[in-house]
């Protein structure tokens, strides 16, 4: 049964090495008939098991205490880890605990009208929506098939550059990685050789070993190492003075050919192409931590950037097995700026008062797989106050506010709180990582007196999300809802089940959608107001 729940209900996926070890895989393909045949001479009788009498309880009985102990421990975490609306889990688990009491029959009936339900359910409509149509149109968006890539070269070995570096590895490409510190460089090779014996033990090196792997990587400090390369993708500090230094740098002694890329979270990406002798060949690529997991690589096209040089990032996008994103150059492009109004407006309610365990517990009970808050201590709050120091500088949308956020955080950087790595940030954390019950927000902010219902904190989290989306939109940064909802879900973890950022709308229905709008614009200021078509 445990083994079953997890492949069910957390659809996890297994090795061939775990599902023989677990008794879901019995024989190799070599010795199936001569099994096939001793098992036929052991089990004479035509019956099947379940048309025996069987007067003693199957081992699978679901009120056996162990069994009931098991059940109930899913329950449990699912409750922590599923947003109510999503119906399959409990579907799943109700199949488990009143089917393994039933007869065949009465059990195949009660899956039955299970899966009627979910397959019908609003959670599973959104999943199919976005997960599997958005998802295949992206994934299958077409690049000239007479572009080949042979060599990637990444200019900075920090975390992002060396996740980029090892997942084109994987991909088979022979990888230059550039870092004018042979300590960084040193790091960065550990590790690539930590993710491939992760790789290697999850069965995810396919044909290849971590060895061979490896040795696709070469490490130089100069950056004439990089000239050679077919697409170059600079990962260094977010400070807009560095890279366009960096990517001047690279511009001079690239191919004519190549491709450049800057792999940002929200500086414009014509502004950094100004650096660049071709800024026809270059564009952003804006990958998520951690690049070996994340599956969106959201590409931004700047003023100049060519069809061709698009089409070499799908075609890099597809070889890294990433899903792509293509978006208009802006200030924090689409994701960044609407993870920015989300943690934005976690801080405000910070400000007012509400506990941080609250804001971060709301936002996980409604879905989202870690609050605005623990995100941002993982961030670090020194990154986080440089994302809003540069989507103040533009005033667009939500970030008009960004200057009170700035001061929130001030209020804990200039405590040296900087963040989860620190130990110290909004919250405190031991020596292991865990987060410690003491609430140091009560050092900054009076604690509010009337606290707000969890509903409406909800409501504040995700709609302030969809009214930076939709001014995204009214841009043309995002080109439609599809691509704005699969952006959302695979890039911030928006709960698939309301289908993504815009899909939220019809979730709540259009007309209540903007009743709950209107009220909080009315509460809490203009950074609810209407976005107009």
């Amino acid at each position: 049964i445990a083994l079953a729940a997890r492949l069910l209900i957390q659809a996890e996926k297994v090795s061939a090495s775990e599902a023989a070890a677990s008794g879901l895989l019995e024989v190799t393909e070599s010795s199936l008939v001569e099994a096939a045949m001793g098992w036929v001479a052991a089990h004479p009788k035509i019956a099947q098991p379940w048309d025996e009498t069987i007067h003693e309880l199957s081992p699978g009985y679901s009120q056996r205490p162990s069994n009931r102990l098991l059940l109930e421990s899913i329950y449990l975490h699912l409750r922590r880890r599923t947003a109510p609306e999503e119906s399959a889990p409990a579907a799943i688990l109700r199949c488990f605990q009143d089917g393994l009491e039933r007869s065949l029959d009465a059990g195949i009936r009660l899956e039955s009208e299970q899966w009627s339900i979910v397959r019908h359910s609003a959670s599973t409509s959104n999943r199919v929506k976005t997960l599997h149509l958005a998802r295949q149109k992206a994934l299958h968006r077409t690049a000239n098939s007479q572009i080949f890539l042979q060599r990637i070269g990444v200019l900075g070995a920090g975390l992002m550059g060396t996740g980029i570096a090892y997942t084109a590895a994987r991909a088979g490409y022979e990888v230059s990685v550039v870092d004018v510190s042979t300590e960084a460089s040193e790091r960065s090779l550990d590790r690539m050789k930590q993710m491939a014996q992760q790789d290697a033990n999850s069965g995810g090196l396919k044909k290849q070993t971590a060895t061979e792997l490896l040795n696709r990587v070469r490490w130089a400090t100069e950056i004439s190492a990089l000239a050679p390369c077919d697409f170059i993708i600079e990962a260094i500090f977010e400070r807009a003075d560095l890279k366009k230094t960096a990517l001047a740098g690279i511009a001079r002694l690239a191919e004519p050919q190549a491709t450049i890329a800057s792999n940002t979270t929200t500086l414009p990406i014509s502004e950094l192409a100004l650096a660049c002798e071709r800024p026809d060949r270059f564009l952003g690529t804006h990958f998520f931590a951690p690049v070996n997991r994340m599956e969106l690589l959201e590409i931004v096209v700047g003023e100049r950037t060519s069809s061709e040089t698009i089409d070499r990032a799908l075609l890099l996008a597809k070889a890294l097995e990433k899903t792509p994103i293509i978006v208009r150059d802006g200030p924090g492009f689409f994701t960044s700026r609407v993870v920015a109004a989300y943690l934005q407006e976690a801080l405000f309610m910070l400000r007012e008062g509400i506990s941080p365990w609250m804001i971060d517990n709301v936002a996980r009970n409604a879905g989202m797989i870690l609050g605005p808050l623990t995100v941002a201590d993982l961030m670090s709050l020194e990154l986080l106050s440089d994302i809003f120091a540069s989507l103040a500088k533009y005033q667009r949308g939500t970030a008009k506010a960004s200057g009170d956020a700035l001061e929130i955080l001030k209020g804990f950087t200039s405590r040296s709180r900087s963040g989860k790595q620190g130990r110290a940030g909004i919250y405190d954390y031991d020596s292991r990582g865990e987060r410690i019950e003491l609430d140091q927000s009560r050092n900054l902010f009076t604690p509010a007196l009337d606290l707000p219902v969890a509903q409406e904190i909800e409501e504040r989290l995700f709609v302030i999300q969809t009214i930076e989306a939709l001014h995204a939109m009214r841009e043309g940064i995002i080109g439609d809802p599809a691509t704005a909802d699969l952006a959302s879900v695979l890039g911030w973890s928006y709960p698939a089940g309301r289908g993504g950022v815009m899909t939220y709308i019809d979730y709540l229905g259009r007309d209540k959608f903007e009743r709950v709008r209107a009220r909080l614009e009315e509460k809490f200021g203009n950074r609810f107001a209407k976005v107009e078509a």
